[in-house]
This record gives structure tokens, C-alpha cells and sequence, in this order.
């Protein structure tokens, strides 16, 4: 009974703990002994480590990750687990994070669909953002494709753009739902810092007990426009017939007034002739 209501008591203190931080989506929440256990994380710096505790509370199963690993991640569910409630605890320097799942003998209906699910996925850049200057916004579109699907499922989608020298410029993750297939818009913010060079936008769909379908696309980072020397001409035309319209009409009174003076010198030399 005391490892009941200690159970009890830490279900209540993660419950309010857990957040976006920590996700395990609908259709993952059923789980076989010896299946992983996939969830997905919100963004975190640093190490994680996540454990798999029993319903009296034991933690049954632990494992590490670094920060490179991302989207959707998974912890191997004992062969041992009996039927029942658990918790998965999330670790991050000093916060914790929890969710509840089940372990069942027999797989849900969620998790069938899920487990016959087959993906395709697509990547497109658009012509007009395969070149972009440093601090611009990458625009792409993603298109999964269920070519097994028998109902809707959630997948963990992540995306992340390398350099040339495969360096992690931005990263980004999140968990969608999919039944035949779905369209997708993603912006990316692109480093001021970026230098110029090839890039390549990567998108990866993990799904079930580990499959995945990747793809991607690739753009450039270009140099920040420059005046072009007919530009600048043209703007010291500009400006040069700005200056002599300005002095025209500052000079025009004493334009006329000598025009004025030079026809009455005419009619008198001509009347005294």
C-alpha cells in the first residue's frame, strides 16, 4: 500500500510537471513489454536522461541522450513489465518531466495502425528561396505520403539544415498527425552569421517502432546585394539634375530681371540710332 500511494504521490508531482517538454502521442501510449517506448521532447540543451518506472514506483528501465538527438526518441520497455500503468520520467540538468503510458499484453488499435503504416515524404524549396541572403527565412513545403495508412496516426517529424561542412545551422521539431497524407509550410530562420555557400534543408518522419522515411532539398546563401555601378550612375544622375533644377529656380528673379535689363538696353540703342 505504501508503494501505491508513493506511486501515487509522484504521478501527481509529474503530471503537473509535464508539459510540451514531453510528449507521448496518443497512438504511442500502448505499449507491448519488449517494445520501445517513443516520445518526443520540446527544446532542450544539454543531456537528458529518461527512465521507465513501475507501478510501485522502481525504475525498470533508464537510458541516456545527447543533445543531437532529437525528435522522435525511445526507451526500451523491459520484456519483464507486467500489465499496467506507468510513468515515463524525463531528466534535464534540474527539471523533470513526466507521462503516463500503458503496458498490455495485447497491442491496441492505435498501435496496429501505426505498426502497418507505411511513409513516403517529399521535400520542395520554391525556386524563389534557393537563394537567400544571410538572416532571410528558408520557406519549404513537406508532403507525407501513408501509403499503408488504415487510419490517422501520429509521427514525430524533425528538420534541420547542414552547411557544406555538415554543420547544424537550425533545428526544429514537432509531432503531426497523418491519415492518408498531409501538406506541410515550414519557415526557417536563417543565421545572420550564415556564410555564404551551399545548404541543405533535411526532413526526417519517424514513426511506429523505429521506422523512418527521410528526404531533402537544397538551396544557397548568397552574398548581400550591392549597388551596381549603373545604379549608382543613374542616382548621381538623379541627384546631379536635382541640384541644377534647385538652382534654377533659386536664380530665376535674377534670370528675368536680366533678361528684362538686356531688351530695354535693345529699345534704347535702337531709338537712338
Amino acid at each position: 500500500m505504501k508503494q501505491i500511494a508513493s506511486l501515487s504521490i509522484i504521478l501527481f508531482i509529474l503530471s503537473g510537471l509535464a508539459s510540451a517538454v514531453l510528449e507521448i502521442p496518443a497512438g504511442y501510449r500502448d505499449v507491448r513489454p519488449g517494445q520501445n517506448l517513443w516520445f518526443s521532447t520540446g527544446e532542450i540543451t544539454g543531456k537528458m536522461t529518461a527512465e521507465i518506472l513501475s507501478p510501485d514506483g522502481k525504475v525498470i528501465a533508464y537510458r541516456e541522450y545527447d543533445e543531437s538527438e532529437q525528435g522522435g526518441l525511445s526507451i526500451l520497455v523491459p520484456t519483464t513489465a507486467k500489465p499496467g500503468l506507468y510513468m515515463l520520467r524525463l531528466k534535464s540538468g534540474a527539471e523533470i518531466f513526466g507521462e503516463e503510458f500503458n503496458v498490455t499484453e495485447l497491442p491496441g488499435f492505435h498501435r496496429s495502425v501505426i505498426e502497418r503504416s507505411l511513409f513516403d515524404i517529399i521535400v520542395d524549396i520554391p525556386n524563389a528561396y534557393r537563394n537567400i541572403e544571410p538572416g532571410g527565412q528558408l520557406l519549404s513545403t513537406t508532403k507525407l505520403l501513408n501509403l499503408g495508412s488504415e487510419g490517422r496516426i501520429d509521427v514525430f517529424m524533425d528538420y534541420w539544415i547542414t552547411s557544406s561542412d555538415g554543420a547544424i545551422v537550425t533545428r526544429k521539431k514537432e509531432t503531426v498527425a497523418v491519415e492518408t497524407q498531409a501538406n506541410f509550410v515550414k519557415i526557417f530562420d536563417l543565421p545572420a552569421a550564415a556564410k555564404p555557400g551551399a545548404y541543405c534543408l533535411h526532413s526526417r518522419i519517424t514513426y511506429a517502432d523505429g521506422k523512418m522515411a527521410a528526404a531533402e532539398g537544397c538551396f544557397n546563401i548568397v552574398q548581400k546585394k550591392a549597388f551596381s555601378p549603373i545604379l549608382l550612375y543613374l542616382l548621381g544622375g538623379i541627384l546631379a539634375a536635382a541640384g541644377l533644377l534647385a538652382l534654377f529656380i533659386i536664380q530665376r528673379p535674377r534670370l528675368a530681371e536680366y533678361a528684362l535689363r538686356s531688351r530695354v538696353r535693345a529699345i534704347i540703342r535702337k531709338k537712338f540710332r
